[in-house]
């Protein structure tokens, strides 16, 4: 029986995700901050799927702290992992933290980079085992939700080090959350060059009904006002208007990937296909994206993010 392992499966999309995956006969590994959350969703997936308690565990893990996320990858047995989602993160705030990176990079990027290559150096993926992103629209931009094009620099080292900071996003906690997903994207690429059999795959799951940045609206997270108002009490009318999908549409996304592989090209960057829309088909964009696809700079932003994030 092949096995999952996904990064903020208690709720929304990770929970989504998890269930389809269960349904197509994985064993799941929830990769959870809160443990209690965490049997609190087991018990609703074993209610929803009727596969038995077995099929799902549950990993502890804080992707924000360094420490949490190698024991985390300790806990994985050799060579379990056929396919990992790196999922959990959202919006949120930028002050700088005890790791000299921004809160939002260490959720969103340097955290679950690391998870990554931990959990390849001690041989806990499977052969031609599957490494998928979740990344955002917000990168190559999304018009409707007001979010311009993710502009970055990496010719040098000082230039990385601030987008790892986020000290040239002028306080807005989208376009750093744009930022951290591009520098992530990035820095994974570079791993899947220093770890053979490894192939990486970035998927926005588009605008989704029902994740928990759209049900709560992360007040913390230093969201503009009229994006939350958007991505809550709007949703409905959202949904109507095809501006948003629902959560089991976002989650297949990552989970098509997973059934049909070959129609995914590795290293490559999924969204919505009509640049000016957040759901729909997907295509492939990494064109959009500063320093995709330049080994120098996907290196780079590894080396910086690493060097920072111990």
């Amino acid at each position: 029986m092949p096995t999952a392992m996904i990064t903020g499966a208690n709720a929304g999309l990770g929970f989504e995700i998890s269930r389809q995956l269960a349904e197509h006969g994985y064993t799941v590994i929830l990769a959870c901050r809160n443990e209690k959350k965490a049997r609190a969703a087991v018990d609703r997936l074993v209610a929803v799927t009727g596969r038995p308690p077995k099929t799902f565990q549950i990993v502890p893990i804080d992707v924000s702290v360094p420490s949490s996320v190698r024991d985390a990858a300790h806990q994985v047995a050799p060579q379990q992992l056929d396919v990992l989602v790196l999922n959990a993160g959202g919006p949120m705030q930028l002050t700088v933290g005890a790791h000299g990176v921004s809160a939002t990079i260490a959720t969103n990027a340097a955290g679950h980079v690391n998870l990554v290559d931990q959990l390849a150096a001690d041989g806990k993926f499977g052969d031609d085992a599957l490494v998928l992103y979740a990344t955002s629209e917000a990168v190559r931009g999304a018009w409707l939700f007001g979010v311009p094009k993710a502009v970055l620099q990496f010719d040098t080292d000082e230039q990385v080090q601030r987008i790892l900071r986020s000290e040239d996003v002028r306080g807005d906690a989208i376009l750093g959350y744009s930022h951290a997903k591009a520098a992530g994207m990035l820095a994974l690429n570079a791993l899947s060059r220093r770890h053979a059999g490894l192939t990486v795959v970035h998927v926005s799951p588009g605008a989704t009904a029902g994740t928990e940045v759209a049900r709560k609206g992360n007040r913390e997270s230093g969201m503009p006002m009229y994006m939350r108002t958007m991505l809550t009490s709007m949703s409905g009318f959202m949904l109507l208007l095809g501006f948003m999908h629902p959560l089991s549409t976002g989650a297949r996304r990552f989970t098509d990937v997973v059934a049909h592989p070959q129609d995914y090209e590795a290293n490559g960057f999924y969204a919505s296909a009509w640049r000016a829309a957040t759901t729909g088909a997907v295509a492939e964009q990494r064109a959009l994206v500063p320093g995709m696809g330049d080994p120098a700079v996907e290196d780079r932003m590894l080396r910086q993010m690493q060097a920072a994030f111990l």
